[in-house]
């Protein structure tokens, strides 16, 4: 799905309106011959400025319903108040940027807007100027995947919600007795399941209680997801969120196997309860289009500037080779997923504050994992640190889940932070 930006020009009624058109027209050429195969742009049908602005933020709202966010364009000066009038009075909330140019004081503008917007607000926010830079692709990505996240969503949620952090935009649907997800099934379905999964994951299967239920928790919790989802009438992904040691220390029986399973059907699914994480995993993929790995930082090595991350959940779409569903190595139930990770690769590592939903983000490149301990989670990657002392890792973050994909996307996740910040703020002070 491509993005869609709406380009809102502004300009003051003191600049010759011949000049001025034609230097809306050269922008809008730009930028239709540089993103628009990529980008669906939106072009308001007026410039906006002293005399029709009422008009104009009437035709803003309306194209913005459709849109991931908006740029405003500084055609000339003395365009600030017109922008502020904007901001203020439409309905419709989306992450925002300032663009301008080098003629007809167009910067000095931009600049005004973002002085005053701090004025009012007596608190910095993110507002990225686009100074003569007309492929907005980057900006039109990170607008999509702040809009997209900040949407309501349903989480089907299993588990005790005591003392866990959720997101406002998120609801948490508990309708469903965790009881009814391994609920018996036939040897016939049993069998049906073990030949749909031989080929994605090796399972030695014995028939054992415990076992059955461990595979009748991913058919049983697939169905449930299906039925609610599409009766919910989601548009996008399904998103759940379980506790894990239930089924370890109340049924014997870990949902390790289900959850790796689900990662690979396209469902984003945490647990140990981390809804927070679950969240980081929704923007992380409308960003990038990859499913992140949540682990825990088990071993640091401080010599060789070295972190071990582990989970008996295997996010299958980052593992080469044939995986193995094993007994959990920490409570020895069915079925935890061993997997060998890709080496040599770069990856990004990001960690959610609790309190602040600030990301501190992390760059490293895998190594081989050269001794597997089997007294920790059954997939083991161990990275490199590459721009930071490895033992920031744990002074730098308050939880012990981050989340880990491949490639650089630092700059891109942090950026992103700050126009979610923006777009919080923003829906806040609107009272949303």
């Amino acid at each position: 799905m491509y993005p869609t930006i709406a380009i809102i020009p502004l300009a003051s009624v003191i600049v010759d309106r011949e000049a001025v058109n034609a230097v809306n027209e050269i922008i809008k050429g730009r930028i239709k011959k540089e993103t628009e195969e990529i980008v669906n742009i939106e072009y308001l049908d007026i410039i906006i400025d002293e005399r029709n602005i009422e008009d104009g933020i009437s035709k803003v709202d309306r194209i913005l319903k459709d849109c991931d966010g908006f740029i405003l364009t500084h055609l000339t000066g003395g365009t600030s108040k017109i922008a502020l009038e904007i901001l203020t009075n439409i309905s419709a909330i989306k992450p925002f940027a300032l663009m301008a140019f080098s003629k007809f004081n167009s910067l000095p503008s931009a600049l005004n807007t973002r002085e005053k917007i701090t004025q009012i607000l007596s608190k910095h926010i993110h507002i990225p100027i686009i100074y003569e830079e007309y492929n907005i692709l980057p900006i039109a990505k990170i607008f999509h995947a702040v809009e997209k996240t900040l949407e309501r969503h349903n989480v089907l949620f299993l588990g005790p919600t005591v003392g866990i952090k959720v997101p406002t935009n998120f609801k948490l649907i508990r309708s469903v007795r965790v009881s009814a997800l391994f609920k018996s099934i036939t040897e016939h379905e049993v069998l049906k399941a073990l030949e749909e999964i031989s080929g994605i994951i090796k399972i030695n299967y014995n028939g054992k209680e415990a076992e059955k239920k461990a595979i009748a928790l991913y058919l049983n919790l697939r169905r449930t997801i299906n039925n609610i989802f599409s009766r919910k009438g989601a548009k996008d992904l399904p998103l759940v969120c379980i506790e894990c040691y239930f089924f370890m220390r109340k049924m014997g029986f870990a949902p390790c196997l289900a959850v790796s399973l689900l990662l690979k059907d396209g469902v984003l699914i945490t647990c140990q309860r981390d809804v927070l994480s679950l969240f980081l995993m929704l923007l992380i993929f409308y960003l990038t289009g990859q499913i992140a790995w949540i682990a825990d930082l088990s071993q640091i090595d401080e010599k060789e500037n070295t972190a071990l991350f582990t989970h008996s959940c295997a996010n299958l779409t980052m593992t080469e080779g044939m995986p193995e569903a094993i007994y959990h190595p920490i409570s020895n139930v069915p079925y935890a997923v061993k997997a060998s990770f890709k080496e040599s690769q770069t990856v990004t590592i990001i960690n959610i504050d609790l309190l602040t939903e600030k990301f501190n983000v992390f760059l490293g490149k895998t190594v081989k994992q050269e001794v597997y301990h089997d007294t920790l989670e059954s997939n083991q990657m161990r990275i490199k640190l590459i721009d930071i002392d490895v033992r920031k890792l744990i002074n730098m973050s308050e939880r012990g889940h981050f989340a880990i994909l491949y490639g650089d996307w630092k700059k891109d996740i942090e950026r992103l932070y700050q126009v979610y910040q923006q777009a919080k703020t923003m829906l806040l002070l609107k009272g949303k």
